[in-house]
């Protein structure tokens, strides 16, 4: 841009940057523990024009997100979108909270062949799956008995809770194990 005035003259360089034609976000869907955090990266296309990103949650309550770091409050399922600064262009991600870890607190070898299973309550799962040996059990309970096990045979246990998202069971993950010998 050149301005003349009174015969004398200005010449001025003005640069436009690139403007944002998408962004881009590592996965469509990802799963956290609640507590627990899980990291997002979005870039902007094309590579010249400006790569910074606003991130946020459709729901705060479920998830939080700090510069692509999403941390899990509460079980649930929220939006983390990634936004070009400056410009209307976003990706989101479907953020499923799930349970956290299970803390077993009881497995013991009660009479007949039979083991009971205690863990503490975790609030708004749909329910538990048990482990033992080769087969898993469902449960709503925080505690079950299990019988017409083998006598002399050591039953490696474990439990993780669950809760339902679009009509399907996601899964937290599995409490530590705990092994259980069948005297009685």
């Amino acid at each position: 841009i050149t301005a003349t005035a009174d015969g004398k003259s200005v010449t001025c360089t003005v640069k436009v940057g690139a403007v944002a034609e998408s962004v881009v976000i590592s996965a469509p869907q990802k799963k956290v523990a609640v507590g627990g955090t899980v990291t997002l990266t979005a870039s902007v296309t094309p590579s010249d024009a400006n790569q910074a990103i606003e991130w946020k949650s459709s729901d705060e309550k479920i998830a939080t997100v700090v510069n692509g770091v999403v941390t899990g409050v509460k079980i649930g399922v929220c939006n983390i979108t990634a936004k070009a600064s400056g410009s209307s262009k976003e990706a989101v991600c479907k953020v499923i909270v799930t349970a956290p870890k299970v803390k077993l607190t009881k497995v013991k070898n009660v009479k007949k062949k039979s083991i009971q299973i205690k863990w503490k309550k975790i609030a708004d799962v749909a329910g538990y799956q048990v482990s033992y040996g080769k087969k898993k059990k469902l449960t709503t309970a925080n505690s079950i008995k299990i019988k017409k096990l083998k006598k002399k045979k050591k039953y490696a246990v474990k439990v993780r809770a669950y809760t339902v998202v679009d009509g399907k069971n996601v899964y937290g993950k599995w409490s530590k194990v705990k092994k259980v010998k069948i005297k009685k």
